[in-house]
């Protein structure tokens, strides 16, 4: 067992609410909670403020000059000359991240006379990916969708 044990929180814990019970007991069991902005500092504060003594915010360190560089050294989109709206998704493909919400979006989008296309940079499981490709092409949206695989670095 670890000596410490230190959390990092990357959400708003405030929305949508949340078990606060759980979360308290987990919290609990922690020396520190490091939270990576202030909104996201005071929401957990506003919801548990008995924890508010073991939190310190640290906000995730980019260096912006490093990110151009990487974002100028990729390949960027496959289909450079795309004029429409690009929507990015970038993460594992899994059920709890929702892909399963982007068909139906797209659809809507699609029927509204929106050219748009919707990237997934990222893998996952191959069942869900499945069964994310079947629902696309269900919802007639799958020259829509490209799935861009994953890749050393998502600046690009």
């Amino acid at each position: 067992m670890a000596d410490k044990k230190i959390t990092w929180l990357h959400f708003d814990y405030a929305h949508p609410k949340r078990d606060n019970q759980l979360y308290l007991k987990y919290f609990s069991q922690c020396d520190s909670i490091i939270n990576v902005s202030t909104t996201v500092d005071s929401a957990l504060k506003g919801e548990l403020p008995q924890l508010s003594d073991k939190c310190l915010v640290i906000e995730n360190i980019n260096n912006p000059l490093f990110i151009n560089q990487l974002a100028d050294a990729g390949e960027g989109f496959p289909d450079k000359d795309y004029k429409g709206k690009r929507i990015l998704t970038v993460g594992r493909i899994a059920e709890q991240k929702g892909y399963d919400f982007a068909a139906e979006a797209m659809r809507l989008l699609k029927k509204d006379g929106i050219d748009a296309k919707w990237y997934i940079l990222g893998d996952g499981d191959k069942d869900y990916k499945d069964y994310i490709t079947s629902l696309i092409q269900e919802k007639d949206v799958a020259d829509r969708f490209v799935f861009l695989g994953t890749t050393p670095t998502p600046y690009s």
